[in-house]
Order: C-alpha cells, then sequence, then structure tokens
C-alpha cells in the first residue's frame, strides 16, 4: 500500500531525537501503530519509554490551628478595680498594654 521509500524516508524522521512517532504519523496520514511496526521491520527499536523519576512523599506536619479557647464566641469583658479605680476592657486585651497600665495604677497609691 505504502511505497517503501516513503516508509524509509517516515522512519528516519522518526529517529530523530525528540521526535514524536504519533506526530509525524498523523502530519503523513499514517497511523501512529502503522508507524511503529515500520520502525521495527528497518531494524530499530522502538523508541524507549521514557524514565520514570523516583518520587518520595512525604506528609506535611498539621496545620497549626489556634487552641478553640483562643477565639472567643462571645464578646469578653474584663473588669479590674484597683485602689477605687475600675478599668473595664472589651474584646481582645494586648498583655503588654494591660500591663502597662495596671502598673499606673499601682504606682498612684
Amino acid at each position: 500500500m505504502y511505497a517503501d521509500d516513503f516508509k524509509a524516508q517516515l522512519v528516519r524522521q522518526c529517529l530523530v531525537p525528540g521526535t514524536s512517532v504519533a506526530a509525524t504519523g498523523m502530519a503523513h496520514g499514517v497511523n501512529a501503530n502503522l508507524l511503529r511496526r515500520w520502525i521495527v521491520m528497518h531494524g530499530h527499536a522502538a523508541a524507549p519509554a521514557p524514565a520514570l523519576l523516583q518520587v518520595t512523599l512525604q506528609a506535611s506536619p498539621p496545620a497549626r490551628t489556634p487552641p478553640p479557647c483562643a477565639v472567643p464566641s462571645e464578646p469578653q469583658v474584663i473588669e479590674i478595680e484597683i485602689h477605687g479605680v475600675r478599668v473595664r476592657l472589651h474584646g481582645q486585651v494586648d498583655a503588654q498594654r494591660l500591663g502597662v497600665v495596671l502598673d499606673a495604677l499601682a504606682r498612684r497609691t
């Protein structure tokens, strides 16, 4: 059905490194399986399978989530009374700033 010269030409094209047998066959209207058979018939080994790389999987560390008590579900209120002075704090409290306020109140006595 196909001329021997035509087959030999396609086989030579397929032997060029990086050439796709399927793409070469499609470009010339020849089924890739038939073209692979021609390559073997012309004394060439079929294209080697691509080398596989070793893959190692490692479990990722669990995501760090804050403890349930770190996220209040209701508005938080802290009320402190020192020497007749009442301090009421709402929401999240910065511990460092609270310490400054309490130190200032303690020095007033």
